[in-house]
């Protein structure tokens, strides 16, 4: 079962964790997708966790990879650990932030979406969230 999804579209990226952790598998996809080099600070990054995220190993090739800059972006979770990493992750990553998840329209307002930004994003997000919930499992986005 896959535990996370991502788009990028125009100048917006989103990526949805599941609950659990990506494989190695899967983030060397993601990764694989990543613009290269100033293109990817011209990003509007949206991370909307659910409680999973990549483990240490994973962060700190996504880390390096962002070594040369990193775009704006916003971390969404209702996890107290994803948090905590998220808040670990910012001190490298000096334009990140970490929001909860029902703080949605702080996030965006901080990443200076626009109107047209915001309903895609929503869109998006919540379409990711349906589709890596497990059966039987709710696709509750909110704490």
């Amino acid at each position: 079962m896959k535990t996370l999804l991502w788009s990028f579209d125009g100048t917006l990226h989103i990526i949805v964790h599941s609950q659990a952790a990506p494989t190695d598998h899967e983030w060397e996809a993601y990764l694989s997708d990543f613009p290269e080099g100033e293109k990817l600070v011209q990003y509007r990054v949206i991370v909307y966790s659910l409680g999973g995220g990549p483990n240490g190993a994973q962060r700190s090739r996504l880390v390096h990879l962002l070594s040369g800059g990193a775009p704006r972006a916003a971390l969404l979770t209702g996890s107290s650990l994803m948090r905590g990493i998220g808040t670990a992750v910012s001190w490298f990553i000096r334009t990140l932030k970490v929001f909860s998840l029902n703080e949605r329209a702080a996030a965006f307002r901080y990443l200076e979406l626009s109107s047209d930004e915001i309903e895609k994003a929503n869109a998006t997000i919540d379409r990711f969230v349906r589709e890596l919930a497990l059966p039987g499992q709710s696709a509750v986005t909110s704490e």
